[in-house]
Formats: C-alpha cells, sequence, structure tokens
C-alpha cells in the first residue's frame, strides 16, 4: 500500500510539473500573440498617418499645376506632364493604402443597392479602352442575355472591376487579349478575368490576394507593383458578401 501510494504520489507531483509548464508556455504565448497585434494596429496606425501627411502636400502641388495646364498659364512642357502623372501615382497609391487601413480598422461603410453589374462593367471598360487600345489590347465580354441583378455598393464594385483591368493591363503583353465574363446558375453568380499574359505560378496563388503579396522569380517587361491591388479586390468583395479565388 506504501508503494502503491507513493507511485500515485509521484504520478500527482508530475502531472502537477506537466501542467504548471503547460501554463507557463499558454502565458507566453499569448503574450507573444499580444504584442504581436499590438506591433500591428501600431504599425497600421503608423501608415494611416503617414499617408495622411503625404497626401496633403501632394493635392496642394497638384492642384494649381492642375490649373496652370488647363488655363495655359503653364508653359506647354512635357516635363510638367510627367509631373502631374506621377503625382496623381503617387495619389492614388496613398488613397489606397488609406483605403485597405479603413478596411483593417471597419472604418469603411457599404451602401449596397439592387445593381446591374453589365452596366457597370461596360463603364469600365470604356474607361480602360484608350490604355488597351495604345498596347493594342483586345477587351471581349460575355454577358447573359436575360438581366443580372446583384445587391452590391456601385462605387466600390468600379474599384474591384478597374482593379482588375489594371493588374491585367500591366503583365499583357501588347497584340494579346483580356476576356470578362458573367455566368448565372444557382443563384450564385460568377464573374471571371481572364488574360494572355504570363500568368501566376502554382505556387504562389494562395498568396496573390494577401496584402503587399508579390509574385517573385518571373520575367516581367514591366516594374513590379506594390501588392495591394489583389488585396483590395479580395477584401473590398467580401465586405459586399462575395468571395474570390
Amino acid at each position: 500500500i506504501v508503494m502503491l501510494l507513493s507511485g500515485v504520489i509521484i504520478i500527482w507531483l508530475w502531472n502537477s510539473r506537466l501542467q504548471k509548464k503547460v501554463d507557463e508556455s499558454t502565458k507566453e504565448l499569448k503574450q507573444m500573440k499580444d504584442e504581436a497585434e499590438a506591433a500591428t494596429i501600431a504599425k497600421g496606425r503608423f501608415l494611416d498617418n503617414i499617408s495622411h501627411e503625404l497626401r496633403t502636400p501632394l493635392t496642394l502641388i497638384l492642384a494649381p499645376l492642375d490649373k496652370a495646364l488647363k488655363d495655359g498659364t503653364a508653359p506647354d512642357d512635357d516635363n510638367l506632364k510627367v509631373i502631374k502623372k506621377n503625382s496623381l501615382y503617387l495619389l492614388n497609391l496613398i488613397n489606397d493604402l488609406l483605403y485597405l487601413s479603413g478596411i483593417k480598422e471597419n472604418k469603411i461603410t457599404i451602401y449596397v443597392s439592387e445593381t446591374d453589374p453589365v452596366s457597370l462593367i461596360k463603364n469600365s471598360c470604356e474607361e480602360i479602352k484608350p490604355a488597351a487600345e495604345k498596347k493594342g489590347i483586345s477587351i471581349n465580354c460575355s454577358f447573359p442575355s436575360e438581366p443580372v441583378n446583384l445587391f452590391i455598393d456601385r462605387e466600390k464594385f468600379c474599384r474591384v472591376i478597374l482593379n482588375f483591368f489594371s493588374n491585367s493591363l500591366k503583365y499583357t503583353e501588347p497584340g494579346g487579349s483580356i476576356s470578362i465574363s458573367i455566368t448565372n446558375s444557382d443563384n450564385e453568380i460568377t464573374l471571371k478575368f481572364s488574360d494572355t499574359g504570363s500568368g501566376i505560378p502554382l505556387s504562389d496563388i494562395d498568396t496573390i490576394f494577401n496584402r503587399f503579396s508579390r509574385v517573385e522569380g518571373i520575367k516581367r517587361k514591366v516594374k513590379e507593383g506594390t501588392g495591394i491591388g489583389l488585396a483590395i479586390v479580395k477584401e473590398t468583395v467580401e465586405l459586399m458578401g462575395g468571395a474570390v479565388s
């Protein structure tokens, strides 16, 4: 009986020490998780603050520059047009960063209404048409003959479409094509984008919609993107109750 009790005591002591180690490890993991979340929040706030700070002087540069180019008070100088083009690029990039930050902080409001997405896509096609024609890229559309209605935020849906178009134009060679189609079956509407670009390696498929993710190891004739566009697509689509893949 004494030997049996000793065994029970030893086992109890071992279990007690094991539980203590488990508790300590759990506490350490929670602390690390809290620190990581705090660092992410701090990084997000810093990015948000610096984006606001950068947007103000850019706006102040663009306003008089645009006015001078329009009313003719500035010389017809290509350098000024280059300044305007790159300033607009920076401003759009900053606005995208602020938009992503707004999603992260739950500050983006969705205004949903019953909408025909086909008409919005056609409008986006018209907007992108000059840039596509400049590269000799054709745009092919395939839509159902019957009306298609979605409950979406019109402005944010257009943002998604233009991001897809921008991505396709960037990586599609001159003479190539971009195709967009809509299918409607079983109360599920599928919007599909495809192009004749270089494609995406299977190893990167799971990460392309992550923020600041970029495909490496592919020879491209264009500069790498920021990894923001497809992240905006994914998070905006999910805000409207959809899914992207």
